[in-house]
């Protein structure tokens, strides 16, 4: 079903789909690296998932399958230089939403260099290619490339100072009134205090964008700040801040197919406290507003969460812990009163590890939705199991991700998600 109104083409997966096969398998023919810190690290995972659950109970309710891939390898063996390639792709098939249907190819590639100087400088080089199509709405297909030098100054367990500019691209092959290029700049600073009882963090971008065809340019800009601190107090352990504000564009987002332009401010504090020996406990409170330039779902938002964990085994050759998660959650919007929603969750995880060989971790929460509009109420329940396991000497890290997810709605039909990852990282 062709909703868009747009005339449908030919399916293009299909002369996508040997890109999606072979390309993450030429990592395997780089040359010969040199030096023993070298590793290579990918994961293969399939599933269904709900849109619902990628954007914090923000988008509009559908369910899509996928198969994401990746594949990175990591040399940091020379003296002074480390290199890092990567390769991502991901395909994704909506069950209503046809227009939405997908493939991304991502590569990435870095470059980092310790200079020959008195003061500890670093010289980095980031590329990145992008290519996004769809299966009927070559409209919002586009190839993106981005290119950032950065030079960071840093004294360890003191501060690290960073600055880095550059060129992000963006083509329409279908729509080139909506290429846009954008000249950016980055700059972030970390300090410690205080014995490192004290951390604090800031950065800030830059971005100049300009849209030559449509006549259009715009300006947008990130701020973030951190602080943190460590207390000597039988009450809390450690207290942390964040503050952000800015512009952002929705395709940045990795989990967004719909292309739109947002601004925003949020605030995050979190506490962290030590209830006994073996029992530790931690509160959080996050608030959010989203403001859309051409989109209708602008909301404010705010979440109060507490987790308590305690260790019920310690030795040196195995532990047990396990968690329990308490949270509430409201989002409201604006122009859509119907999808105002108040969501309360209990979560709980058991972990046992054991020491050089494997790690099994099973979590499940329920998620109760109480809709303005009550047609829309639903719960979700999420089970997982994960299976970490050392293999060969420690050089081998195989991990091993199962979820099952079952959606029980008020007026709609039942849904059910499975989905399976498994990951190595390969220490050469």
């Amino acid at each position: 079903m062709n909703i868009t109104g747009i005339p449908a083409k030919r399916p293009r997966h299909s002369r996508l789909g040997i890109s999606a096969t072979i390309l993450p398998m030429s990592l395997a023919l780089l040359p010969p690296a040199h030096g023993a810190d070298r590793s290579v690290n990918g994961y293969v995972e399939v599933g269904k998932r709900e849109v619902f659950e990628d954007f914090d109970d923000e988008a509009i309710d559908d369910d899509y399958t996928f198969r994401n891939y990746h594949l990175e390898y990591d040399d940091a063996g020379f003296d002074r230089l480390a290199y890092k390639v990567s390769t991502f792709q991901k395909t994704r098939d909506y069950k209503a939403r046809n227009d939405l249907d997908n493939l991304s190819s991502t590569y990435k590639g870095s470059l980092d260099y310790t200079l020959p100087t008195a003061n500890q400088l670093l010289a980095g080089l980031d590329v990145r290619h992008k290519r996004k199509r769809f299966e009927n709405s070559p409209r919002n297909e586009y190839d993106e490339n981005v290119i950032n030098p950065s030079m960071t100054k840093f004294q360890n367990k003191l501060y690290r100072l960073m600055a880095e500019t550059g060129i992000d691209d963006v083509r329409y092959p279908d729509a080139p009134e909506k290429d846009e290029r954008a000249l950016f700049g980055h700059i972030s600073g970390d300090r410690h205090l205080l014995d490192g009882r004290a951390n604090l963090t800031t950065s800030y971008t830059y971005s100049d964008m300009e849209k030559k065809r449509a006549f259009r340019k715009r300006v947008k800009q990130d701020w973030i700040g951190k602080g943190k601190y460590q207390f000597d107090n039988p009450w809390i352990d450690k207290a942390g801040v964040q503050v952000t504000a800015g512009q952002r564009d929705s395709k940045e987002d990795e989990d967004y197919d719909i292309d739109y332009d947002y601004r925003y401010w949020g605030t995050d504090v979190e506490t962290h406290h030590s209830i006994g020996p073996d029992t530790d406990a931690s509160l959080e409170y996050i608030t959010l507003h989203k403001n859309y330039i051409n989109y209708n779902r602008d909301h404010q938002e705010y979440t109060v969460q507490s987790e308590w964990k305690r260790v019920f085994l310690k030795d040196e050759k195995a532990r047990v812990w396990g968690s329990v998660l308490f949270g509430h959650r409201a989002v409201n919007f604006s122009m859509l009163p119907g999808s105002n929603l108040k969501r309360e969750t209990v979560g709980l995880k058991a972990v046992y590890w054991r020491k050089g060989t494997w790690t099994a971790t099973l979590q499940s929460d329920a998620n109760i939705y109480d809709f303005q509009d009550s047609q829309k109420d639903k719960k979700r329940y999420n089970v997982s199991g994960i299976w970490d396991k050392v293999l060969i000497g420690g050089n081998l890290d195989f991990t091993l991700t199962g979820k099952y997810g079952f959606t029980e709605y008020r007026a709609r039909n039942d849904s059910e998600r499975v989905s399976v990852r498994a990951e190595i990282e390969y220490k050469l």
